[in-house]
């Protein structure tokens, strides 16, 4: 995905109520978060979000049990 899409889906994701809800303190720049991904491919670019909220709630590990995830487990991987 291209720096643009990242920094949009951030945002698209940062603008989720239940994300919004659990959120623990700042939420991050889009860009910030972004320019800080060692690439931009989708697995990296979920982990590093998903990690990141993660810390927030005290866990050492994190999973998605989303259905809609499954129709993209190639893309994803």
């Amino acid at each position: 995905m291209s720096r643009k899409q990242a920094i949009r889906n951030v945002k698209i994701i940062l603008g989720y109520r239940t994300v919004i809800r659990h959120w623990k303190g700042e939420q991050p720049d889009p860009a910030a978060f972004v320019d800080a991904l060692p690439d931009l491919t989708p697995r990296t670019f979920l982990s590093a979000f998903y990690v990141r909220y993660a810390r927030q709630q005290g866990a050492e590990r994190w999973g998605d049990k989303s259905p809609t995830y499954t129709e993209h487990m190639d893309l994803i991987a």
